[in-house]
């Protein structure tokens, strides 16, 4: 069995998610698309895998909204948010905590040249008016949903 992780940015997809009844986790952040990023790049570093390409429909238009969903086998590791105690007793923080480096170094620079994409159109996007912000929401919540109904997650 796997383990499935949607990290966003993207209040509309975080909704989406929490009605949806197939299994998953759910890391949700108010900062902007680095923040994103980063999260899943750490998650990528400990052995997930992503289940779409990041970059999809964002090379021609940035987007100031960010949902990456990646999935590991449920033996090699505790989803983020799950807890997780050193031999002292004490918790651990962060993501990946069991297990050696995964994600291999493709999907890490697929991931991160997100980060290029957002800081070149940054000005632009920091701009955007509330209805063109609901646009690129439901541009992001569109490819989250594509991607999810391709995976065969167990309800909950």
């Amino acid at each position: 069995m796997k383990s499935v992780c949607i990290v966003t940015n993207n209040e509309r997809t975080a909704e989406y998610a929490g009605q949806d009844r197939r299994k998953f986790v759910l890391d949700f952040t108010k900062e902007n698309v680095c923040q994103v990023v980063f999260r899943a790049r750490d998650l990528l570093m400990n052995g997930w895998r992503l289940t779409a390409d990041p970059l999809a429909g964002r090379r021609e238009r940035a987007n100031p909204y960010l949902t990456v969903i990646l999935e590991k086998a449920e033996t090699q590791e505790k989803p983020p948010g799950e807890a997780s105690f050193e031999k002292d007793g004490s918790e651990r923080a962060g993501v990946g905590l069991v297990g050696g480096v995964g994600g291999d170094g493709g999907e890490i620079l697929r991931v991160e040249q997100l980060l290029s994409i957002f800081e070149q159109n940054r000005d632009r996007l920091d701009r955007l008016n509330e209805r063109q912000k609901k646009d690129y929401a439901a541009i992001d919540l569109s490819l989250a949903r594509s991607t999810l109904d391709k995976l065969r997650l167990p309800e909950k």
